[in-house]
């Protein structure tokens, strides 16, 4: 499962660095060991850990060549992204559930590029989720047929989150 979830955020941060939505030309510079540094918001629970205290978003930094400046967020993000938007003052990367909503897509055109060539290019991974979960791709595309973000996929969620459960003991004693 971490695998799979590494493999989505990996390309989440390849695509959504691509979207160029910050007006923040100086945010993407490219130190002198050949990183690039990146300005990014996760949205998180109060009680994660420490974005720098993360593991797997180490290693995904390391695999992707990009060191990645976060900002935590844990409350109050509809308040902040809505000041953000407004102002187009985005960081390359956002992270999280509902992060950005279709709404958003809608509501700010022009700040973020259609990533379906991009996809097509320089993005299997995100191809091959496309394929082997259809339903990701359905999620992702817009109604003008654009791919604006990545949706969020978890392998071993079941179909549904709908349990029934019975005590067999008191069935047996019902006969």
């Amino acid at each position: 499962m971490k695998r799979y979830s590494l493999i989505v955020f990996l390309c989440s941060l390849m695509v959504i660095s691509f979207t160029g939505c910050s007006n923040n030309e100086t945010s993407q510079e490219e130190s002198e060991d050949g990183v690039i540094h990146l300005t990014g918001i996760i949205l998180k629970h109060p009680l994660t850990k420490d974005v720098n205290d993360i593991e797997w978003l180490k290693e995904a930094e390391d695999r992707a060549g990009v060191s990645i400046a976060w900002e935590e967020v844990t409350a109050d993000w509809d308040q902040k992204k809505g000041a953000m938007l407004a102002g187009s003052d985005i960081p390359d990367l956002i992270v999280g559930p509902n992060a950005i909503t279709d709404a958003d897509f809608a509501r700010f055109t022009g700040l973020f590029q259609d990533l379906t060539q991009l996809i097509d290019d320089h993005a299997p991974n995100v191809q091959a989720m496309f394929e082997e979960k259809p339903e990701t791709k359905i999620i992702a595309t817009q109604l003008d047929g654009n791919i604006y973000g990545l949706p969020k996929y978890q392998r071993f969620w079941p179909d549904t989150a709908t349990r029934q459960f019975i005590n067999q003991e008191w069935l047996d004693n019902l006969g």
